[in-house]
């Protein structure tokens, strides 16, 4: 739901899911704000693993994918391994 607020000033929110992981989604997204369920579309994309999303919008693209998200603490590691352990 973090990454849905960060967009709610979007006209449209598609969220692309593995297939398997569509309900779940959509019960995790579920909200009382008719306006804000009419914004979000989603999507059931097999190339996507499982826990994967990607949020996309006129105003950008989220990449939640698990492995973009572990590569991306990876290099901030190593970008501030020297931070860390000094």
């Amino acid at each position: 739901n973090k990454l849905i607020s960060k967009n709610i000033g979007a006209r449209k929110i598609k969220i692309s899911s593995n297939p398997e992981m569509t309900q779940i989604v959509r019960d995790s997204i579920a909200t009382d704000n008719i306006e804000l369920n009419e914004k979000i579309e989603i999507i059931q994309d097999s190339n996507l693993g499982m826990g994967d999303l990607v949020i996309s919008t006129e105003l950008g693209e989220i990449n939640a994918k698990i492995d973009y998200e572990l590569n991306e603490i990876s290099q901030n590691l190593r970008a501030n391994s020297n931070k860390i352990f000094s």
